[in-house]
């Protein structure tokens, strides 16, 4: 008997520790199943990762390329912009030059009209004392003006 209990004691302890690597197993295999659910959502999350900074990169190219666009239009209004405040200058030079030139023309006609007049007055005087005819008093060129 006490070798049929040391026999029953055996396959107990046979039984129990098959019993305790059915349970680490049933343990592991569960595990197992948890980690495999948690690395498919990983991995969908990591894919809609990837999708999103795809955008983004696209996003960003698209927008480096229209701030290139907008520069390069920028540069060109500011060319023109500087070419056209260098044509109102000259055309503000060329107004100040024509002032000055018809303020010029405009003494000399004066001065010119001025000697007209000297000369006329001078020949009525002249003809005015061949006839025997006396100058007006007072009819200097000054009184005219």
């Amino acid at each position: 008997m006490r070798w049929n209990s040391s026999l029953a004691v055996s396959e107990a302890t046979k039984s129990l520790g098959q019993l305790q690597i059915e349970i680490k197993n049933t343990g592991l295999l569960s595990q197992k199943k948890k980690l495999e659910v948690d690395v498919v959502r990983m991995q969908e999350e990591a894919g809609e990762a990837m999708r999103s900074c795809r955008n983004a990169e696209e996003k960003a190219k698209n927008a480096a390329a229209e701030v290139a666009n907008m520069s390069e239009e920028l540069k060109k209004d500011q060319d023109a912009n500087a070419h056209l405040e260098k044509m109102r200058n000259n055309m503000e030079q060329t107004i100040k030059d024509l002032q000055k030139r018809i303020d010029e023309a405009e003494q000399m006609a004066l001065m010119g009209s001025r000697k007209q007049i000297q000369k006329l007055e001078s020949r009525i005087g002249v003809g005015l004392d061949n006839h025997g005819v006396f100058p007006i008093p007072n009819s200097s060129p000054h009184c005219l003006e």
